[in-house]
């Protein structure tokens, strides 16, 4: 993510997926690294671009 030769395109997707991960409500509470990690980023000012069902599949 804080990699500036990361591709811009994939450092999206990647945020996106974690944003949906970690606020996903009941699905991944067996897994809380997703919403450790999303809420250390959220917390470090990352920006997170939104999420649609497109950008989801």
């Amino acid at each position: 993510i804080d990699d500036p030769q990361t591709i811009v395109n994939n450092k999206e997707k990647a945020l996106i997926l974690i944003e949906s991960w970690g606020e996903s409500s009941e699905e991944l509470r067996y897994l809380p690294v997703f919403e450790e990690t999303y809420k250390s980023l959220k917390s470090r000012g990352i920006r997170f671009p939104g999420r649609d069902n497109e950008s989801l599949a």
